[in-house]
């Protein structure tokens, strides 16, 4: 499988969406330093669903550490 784990901070404030199926989903991109080069980081959007992105826009704002597992 390709489970991947991410850790960083949240670049902006989580976008909460609904689809056009009334699923609720939040974008957010976390920016993920590089280990050779603290000036330097990789930026990954990533996307959560239903109760999670909930939670996610409510609590999880522009800063704000997070740890991401998912799938790529």
């Amino acid at each position: 499988m390709n489970d991947i784990r991410i850790l960083g901070r949240i670049t902006s404030a989580p976008e909460l969406k609904r689809s056009a199926k009334g699923r609720d989903y939040a974008w957010f991109t976390v920016a993920v330093p590089r280990v050779n080069n603290r000036d330097e980081a990789d930026f990954i959007r990533c996307v959560a669903f239903d109760n999670l992105a909930a939670a996610i826009q409510q609590h999880c704002g522009k800063g704000r550490q997070v740890l991401v597992s998912g799938r790529l």
